[in-house]
């Protein structure tokens, strides 16, 4: 792996995890309310998306590969986290018949 790869897939991981907790901050309710299907859809979709940007934010954090440590970056792989795990457990909820 040449030495500035991995800075860029940092940067583009920080870049990613934000502009996906924004996006999914306005597009679950309004798949919500456009239909059930939909927004099952959206988050079978996005939320192993979310799972997958948090979980190589967090190693990246531990391992020291990325230079930004702070409560921020934190907070936004916390919250990738917690939507999708709210959103899954909501989906079991539903009724689709």
């Amino acid at each position: 792996m040449s030495p500035t790869l991995l800075p860029r897939l940092i940067v583009w991981r920080r870049r990613a995890a934000i502009a996906l907790l924004v996006l999914i901050a306005i597009a679950y309710p309004i798949a919500w309310d456009a239909d059930l299907y939909i927004f099952g859809i959206l988050v079978l979709i996005a939320a192993p998306v979310q799972f997958a940007l948090a979980g190589a934010g967090i190693l990246a954090r531990l391992l020291r590969l990325e230079p930004i440590t702070g409560a921020l970056a934190w907070a936004v792989d916390a919250m990738l986290i917690a939507f999708a795990a709210g959103a899954l457990a909501f989906l079991r909820t539903v009724s689709w018949s």
